[in-house]
Protein backbone atom coordinates (compact mmCIF):
# COMPACT_ATOMS: atom_id res chain seq x y z
CA UNK A 1 0.00 0.00 0.00
CA UNK A 2 1.08 3.47 -1.36
CA UNK A 3 2.10 6.40 1.65
CA UNK A 4 0.30 9.33 0.99
CA UNK A 5 2.89 12.11 -0.36
CA UNK A 6 1.59 14.51 2.88
CA UNK A 7 2.73 11.97 5.21
CA UNK A 8 6.17 11.25 3.37
CA UNK A 9 6.63 14.92 3.41
CA UNK A 10 5.23 15.62 6.66
CA UNK A 11 7.89 12.62 7.93
CA UNK A 12 10.86 14.47 6.25
CA UNK A 13 10.21 17.74 7.80
CA UNK A 14 9.93 16.13 10.78
CA UNK A 15 13.27 14.33 10.41
CA UNK A 16 14.78 17.89 9.06
CA UNK A 17 13.20 19.46 12.98
CA UNK A 18 14.71 16.99 14.64
CA UNK A 19 18.94 16.66 12.79
CA UNK A 20 18.60 20.43 13.25
CA UNK A 21 17.75 20.76 16.88
CA UNK A 22 20.20 18.18 17.80
CA UNK A 23 22.85 20.02 15.72
CA UNK A 24 21.49 23.42 17.76
CA UNK A 25 21.62 21.60 21.22
CA UNK A 26 25.28 20.33 20.70
CA UNK A 27 26.88 23.60 18.73
CA UNK A 28 25.08 25.20 21.95
CA UNK A 29 27.00 22.46 24.46
CA UNK A 30 29.91 23.39 22.28
CA UNK A 31 30.04 26.59 23.31
CA UNK A 32 28.96 26.87 26.99
CA UNK A 33 32.12 23.84 27.19
CA UNK A 34 34.38 26.24 25.22
CA UNK A 35 33.70 28.83 27.66
CA UNK A 36 34.52 27.06 30.35
CA UNK A 37 38.34 28.17 32.01
CA UNK A 38 41.06 25.93 30.79
CA UNK A 39 42.69 23.37 33.22
CA UNK A 40 45.81 25.60 34.12
CA UNK A 41 43.73 29.15 34.11
CA UNK A 42 42.99 29.35 37.13
CA UNK A 43 46.99 29.72 37.81
CA UNK A 44 46.91 32.81 35.40
CA UNK A 45 44.14 34.07 37.25
CA UNK A 46 45.42 33.76 40.56
CA UNK A 47 48.51 34.51 39.67
CA UNK A 48 51.50 33.39 42.73
CA UNK A 49 52.75 36.96 42.44
CA UNK A 50 52.79 38.32 45.99
CA UNK A 51 55.57 37.64 48.65
CA UNK A 52 55.24 36.74 52.48
CA UNK A 53 57.75 36.77 54.42
CA UNK A 54 57.60 33.74 57.17
CA UNK A 55 59.70 34.61 60.04
CA UNK A 56 60.41 31.14 61.44
CA UNK A 57 62.49 30.20 58.50
CA UNK A 58 63.38 33.12 57.73
CA UNK A 59 62.43 33.07 54.05
CA UNK A 60 60.37 34.79 51.48
CA UNK A 61 57.45 32.79 49.89
CA UNK A 62 55.01 33.51 46.49
CA UNK A 63 51.50 33.81 47.41
CA UNK A 64 48.98 32.52 46.84
CA UNK A 65 50.00 28.56 46.98
CA UNK A 66 49.50 26.72 43.90
CA UNK A 67 49.67 22.72 43.54
CA UNK A 68 50.43 21.80 40.16
CA UNK A 69 50.43 18.52 40.85
CA UNK A 70 49.36 15.86 43.20
CA UNK A 71 48.13 12.16 44.23
CA UNK A 72 45.57 12.54 46.21
CA UNK A 73 43.15 10.21 48.28
CA UNK A 74 39.79 11.21 50.04
CA UNK A 75 38.82 8.83 53.09
CA UNK A 76 35.57 10.09 53.71
CA UNK A 77 33.42 8.70 56.47
CA UNK A 78 31.04 8.87 59.41
CA UNK A 79 32.19 10.15 62.87
CA UNK A 80 30.82 10.24 65.95
CA UNK A 81 28.72 13.84 66.12
CA UNK A 82 29.61 14.50 69.88
CA UNK A 83 33.40 13.79 69.15
CA UNK A 84 33.65 16.33 66.36
CA UNK A 85 32.15 18.38 68.32
CA UNK A 86 34.15 18.12 70.86
CA UNK A 87 37.08 19.29 68.57
CA UNK A 88 35.60 22.17 67.52
CA UNK A 89 35.35 25.95 68.57
CA UNK A 90 31.80 27.52 70.03
CA UNK A 91 31.03 29.47 66.83
CA UNK A 92 31.06 25.79 64.85
CA UNK A 93 28.88 22.93 64.92
CA UNK A 94 29.29 19.36 63.12
CA UNK A 95 26.72 18.97 60.36
CA UNK A 96 25.02 15.58 60.60
CA UNK A 97 23.26 13.20 58.55
CA UNK A 98 19.46 13.66 59.90
CA UNK A 99 18.91 9.28 59.94
CA UNK A 100 22.18 8.65 62.16
CA UNK A 101 23.39 11.63 63.67
CA UNK A 102 26.65 10.80 62.29
CA UNK A 103 28.38 13.65 61.16
CA UNK A 104 31.47 13.48 58.45
CA UNK A 105 34.79 13.12 58.35
CA UNK A 106 37.54 12.76 55.83
CA UNK A 107 41.24 12.10 55.77
CA UNK A 108 43.29 13.33 53.21
CA UNK A 109 46.02 11.45 51.87
CA UNK A 110 48.30 13.85 49.17
CA UNK A 111 51.59 13.89 48.12
CA UNK A 112 52.29 16.76 46.36
CA UNK A 113 54.49 16.43 43.61
CA UNK A 114 55.14 19.95 42.78
CA UNK A 115 53.83 22.98 44.56
CA UNK A 116 54.72 26.84 45.44
CA UNK A 117 56.56 25.74 48.77
CA UNK A 118 58.21 22.39 46.65
CA UNK A 119 57.17 18.77 47.00
CA UNK A 120 55.94 17.39 49.87
CA UNK A 121 52.98 14.58 52.10
CA UNK A 122 50.59 15.29 54.07
CA UNK A 123 47.61 13.73 56.02
CA UNK A 124 44.78 15.95 57.01
CA UNK A 125 41.64 15.48 58.89
CA UNK A 126 39.18 17.51 58.21
CA UNK A 127 35.11 17.90 59.22
CA UNK A 128 32.38 19.29 57.59
CA UNK A 129 30.82 21.83 60.08
CA UNK A 130 27.98 25.01 60.24
CA UNK A 131 28.05 28.35 61.32
CA UNK A 132 24.73 27.65 63.27
CA UNK A 133 23.66 24.31 64.79
CA UNK A 134 21.38 22.08 63.63
CA UNK A 135 22.20 21.58 59.90
CA UNK A 136 21.42 18.72 58.85
CA UNK A 137 22.04 16.45 55.29
CA UNK A 138 19.69 12.98 54.04
CA UNK A 139 23.03 11.42 52.00
CA UNK A 140 24.04 7.90 52.94
CA UNK A 141 26.89 7.28 50.94
CA UNK A 142 28.98 11.00 51.32
CA UNK A 143 29.06 10.92 47.56
CA UNK A 144 27.37 14.96 48.54
CA UNK A 145 30.13 16.06 50.74
CA UNK A 146 31.48 17.27 47.05
CA UNK A 147 28.78 19.79 47.19
CA UNK A 148 27.59 20.21 50.84
CA UNK A 149 29.74 22.91 51.75
CA UNK A 150 28.85 24.99 49.02
CA UNK A 151 25.75 25.56 50.98
CA UNK A 152 25.95 29.38 52.60
CA UNK A 153 27.73 28.73 56.45
CA UNK A 154 28.99 24.88 55.87
CA UNK A 155 32.80 24.88 55.61
CA UNK A 156 35.28 22.36 55.63
CA UNK A 157 37.18 22.64 59.07
CA UNK A 158 40.75 21.51 59.15
CA UNK A 159 41.54 20.22 62.41
CA UNK A 160 45.17 19.03 62.37
CA UNK A 161 47.64 18.59 59.25
CA UNK A 162 51.14 15.97 59.75
CA UNK A 163 53.68 16.77 56.66
CA UNK A 164 57.35 16.15 56.41
CA UNK A 165 58.62 19.36 55.18
CA UNK A 166 59.14 22.61 57.17
CA UNK A 167 58.37 25.06 54.85
CA UNK A 168 54.82 24.25 53.59
CA UNK A 169 54.63 23.86 57.40
CA UNK A 170 55.47 27.34 58.02
CA UNK A 171 53.80 28.62 55.27
CA UNK A 172 50.21 27.16 56.14
CA UNK A 173 50.91 28.08 60.15
CA UNK A 174 51.23 31.44 59.30
CA UNK A 175 49.61 32.18 56.38
CA UNK A 176 46.66 30.34 56.57
CA UNK A 177 45.92 29.67 60.40
CA UNK A 178 46.44 25.99 59.42
CA UNK A 179 47.47 23.59 62.59
CA UNK A 180 50.52 21.91 61.09
CA UNK A 181 53.00 19.27 62.96
CA UNK A 182 55.82 17.62 61.22
CA UNK A 183 55.19 13.71 60.94
CA UNK A 184 58.33 11.09 61.82
CA UNK A 185 56.89 8.96 59.08
CA UNK A 186 55.49 10.06 56.24
CA UNK A 187 55.00 7.66 53.38
CA UNK A 188 52.63 7.76 50.39
CA UNK A 189 53.54 5.51 47.77
CA UNK A 190 51.96 4.08 44.52
CA UNK A 191 52.24 0.66 42.67
CA UNK A 192 49.68 0.45 39.81
CA UNK A 193 46.36 1.25 41.54
CA UNK A 194 47.97 0.49 44.83
CA UNK A 195 48.46 3.40 47.27
CA UNK A 196 50.31 2.38 50.36
CA UNK A 197 50.46 5.14 52.59
CA UNK A 198 51.80 5.54 56.82
CA UNK A 199 51.85 8.80 59.03
CA UNK A 200 53.20 8.46 62.36
CA UNK A 201 53.68 10.27 64.88
CA UNK A 202 56.45 9.33 67.01
CA UNK A 203 56.86 12.33 69.66
CA UNK A 204 53.41 11.30 70.55
CA UNK A 205 53.80 7.53 69.99
CA UNK A 206 51.39 7.30 67.58
CA UNK A 207 50.82 6.07 64.26
CA UNK A 208 48.02 8.44 63.18
CA UNK A 209 46.95 6.47 59.46
CA UNK A 210 48.31 3.66 57.25
CA UNK A 211 46.67 1.48 54.97
CA UNK A 212 47.15 -0.07 51.67
CA UNK A 213 44.36 0.51 49.00
CA UNK A 214 43.35 -0.45 45.64
CA UNK A 215 42.08 2.87 43.85
CA UNK A 216 41.42 2.30 39.96
CA UNK A 217 41.29 4.81 37.33
CA UNK A 218 38.46 2.82 35.76
CA UNK A 219 36.31 5.40 34.16
CA UNK A 220 33.33 2.99 34.09
CA UNK A 221 33.28 0.81 37.17
CA UNK A 222 35.02 4.10 39.32
CA UNK A 223 32.98 6.58 38.10
CA UNK A 224 29.96 5.74 35.52
CA UNK A 225 28.95 3.39 38.16
CA UNK A 226 28.87 6.12 40.81
CA UNK A 227 27.10 8.49 38.72
CA UNK A 228 23.27 7.18 40.30
CA UNK A 229 24.66 8.00 43.74
CA UNK A 230 26.01 11.83 42.86
CA UNK A 231 22.41 12.51 40.44
CA UNK A 232 20.40 11.28 44.10
CA UNK A 233 23.03 12.66 46.58
CA UNK A 234 23.93 16.41 45.19
CA UNK A 235 20.33 17.06 43.01
CA UNK A 236 20.26 16.83 39.17
CA UNK A 237 21.47 20.10 38.57
CA UNK A 238 24.78 20.29 40.76
CA UNK A 239 25.45 16.65 39.84
CA UNK A 240 25.27 17.48 36.05
CA UNK A 241 27.79 20.12 36.52
CA UNK A 242 29.59 18.01 39.11
CA UNK A 243 29.91 15.75 36.00
CA UNK A 244 30.75 18.07 33.02
CA UNK A 245 33.11 18.95 35.21
CA UNK A 246 34.48 22.96 34.40
CA UNK A 247 37.58 23.71 35.55
CA UNK A 248 36.96 25.82 38.61
CA UNK A 249 34.00 24.53 39.47
CA UNK A 250 35.28 22.85 42.83
CA UNK A 251 35.47 25.40 45.38
CA UNK A 252 35.77 24.94 48.69
CA UNK A 253 35.20 27.55 51.80
CA UNK A 254 37.83 26.43 54.28
CA UNK A 255 38.52 27.26 58.44
CA UNK A 256 40.72 25.99 61.47
CA UNK A 257 41.32 26.38 65.03
CA UNK A 258 41.66 29.49 66.55
CA UNK A 259 44.99 30.58 67.97
CA UNK A 260 47.63 29.37 65.00
CA UNK A 261 48.31 31.86 62.95
CA UNK A 262 49.70 35.02 63.84
CA UNK A 263 50.43 37.14 60.79
CA UNK A 264 47.74 36.52 58.60
CA UNK A 265 46.71 39.21 56.24
CA UNK A 266 44.03 40.29 56.40
CA UNK A 267 44.93 40.04 60.02
CA UNK A 268 43.36 36.97 62.25
CA UNK A 269 42.78 37.67 65.95
CA UNK A 270 43.94 34.60 67.65
CA UNK A 271 40.68 33.87 69.70
CA UNK A 272 39.20 33.94 65.56
CA UNK A 273 38.59 31.41 63.25
CA UNK A 274 40.33 32.20 59.60
CA UNK A 275 38.18 31.95 56.92
CA UNK A 276 39.90 31.09 53.53
CA UNK A 277 38.79 29.51 50.03
CA UNK A 278 40.24 26.58 47.66
CA UNK A 279 40.19 26.03 44.29
CA UNK A 280 40.28 22.34 42.54
CA UNK A 281 40.89 21.67 39.53
CA UNK A 282 40.07 17.47 39.21
CA UNK A 283 39.07 14.54 37.82
CA UNK A 284 37.77 12.18 40.63
CA UNK A 285 37.24 8.27 40.99
CA UNK A 286 35.13 6.89 43.51
CA UNK A 287 35.89 3.14 45.02
CA UNK A 288 33.68 1.86 47.77
CA UNK A 289 35.08 1.04 51.08
CA UNK A 290 35.46 -2.85 51.94
CA UNK A 291 35.38 -4.30 55.00
CA UNK A 292 38.21 -6.28 54.26
CA UNK A 293 40.48 -3.38 53.30
CA UNK A 294 44.34 -2.43 54.63
CA UNK A 295 43.24 0.90 56.80
CA UNK A 296 44.14 1.35 60.45
CA UNK A 297 43.11 4.53 62.12
CA UNK A 298 45.64 5.45 64.80
CA UNK A 299 44.36 6.10 68.58
CA UNK A 300 44.94 9.75 68.20
CA UNK A 301 41.34 9.53 66.22
CA UNK A 302 39.85 6.51 68.13
CA UNK A 303 37.58 8.79 69.65
CA UNK A 304 35.93 9.61 66.41
CA UNK A 305 34.59 6.12 66.20
CA UNK A 306 35.30 6.59 62.44
CA UNK A 307 33.33 4.64 60.04
CA UNK A 308 35.10 4.58 56.45
CA UNK A 309 32.54 4.81 53.47
CA UNK A 310 33.75 5.97 50.36
CA UNK A 311 37.45 6.68 48.88
CA UNK A 312 37.82 9.63 46.45
CA UNK A 313 40.95 9.57 44.96
CA UNK A 314 42.64 12.07 41.76
CA UNK A 315 46.12 11.46 40.43
CA UNK A 316 46.73 14.81 39.23
CA UNK A 317 44.68 16.59 41.34
CA UNK A 318 45.33 20.58 41.49
CA UNK A 319 44.21 23.98 43.37
CA UNK A 320 44.85 27.46 44.57
CA UNK A 321 44.52 28.09 48.12
CA UNK A 322 43.66 31.80 47.88
CA UNK A 323 44.67 32.67 51.70
CA UNK A 324 42.62 34.08 54.30
CA UNK A 325 39.90 36.46 53.48
CA UNK A 326 38.81 37.16 56.78
CA UNK A 327 37.80 35.76 60.27
CA UNK A 328 34.96 34.23 62.65
CA UNK A 329 35.39 34.60 66.01
CA UNK A 330 33.78 32.40 69.10
CA UNK A 331 32.35 32.43 72.36
CA UNK A 332 33.20 29.51 73.86
CA UNK A 333 37.30 28.54 74.62
CA UNK A 334 39.44 26.53 72.21
CA UNK A 335 39.00 22.66 71.73
CA UNK A 336 41.61 21.24 73.97
CA UNK A 337 44.93 19.08 72.01
CA UNK A 338 44.41 16.13 70.45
Amino acid sequence: MAVPEEILGLDLTVAILVVALVVVVLLACWGVRSAFPKEDDMFRRFPSCGRAHLPGLKETVATPFHNYSSDTLLIHGWADAAAVKSRLPAGFHPVTNAKTGKAICTFWVVNYRKTTVGPYKELVVVYVVADEPGVTITCGSVHCVNVINTRPGVRQYIDKLWLDEALPIEYGRHLLGCDKYKGSVMQVDRTGDTLDFKFVDEKEGDELLSGSLDVPESFFGHYVAHLPFLVWEMGLTKATFFVINPSEFIRWAATGPPGVGAGLAPAVPLDASPLWGAIFVTDPRFTWHKRGDILKVGKRFEFLKFEPALYQHDRRLKAVLLGAWGHKRHDGAVADAV
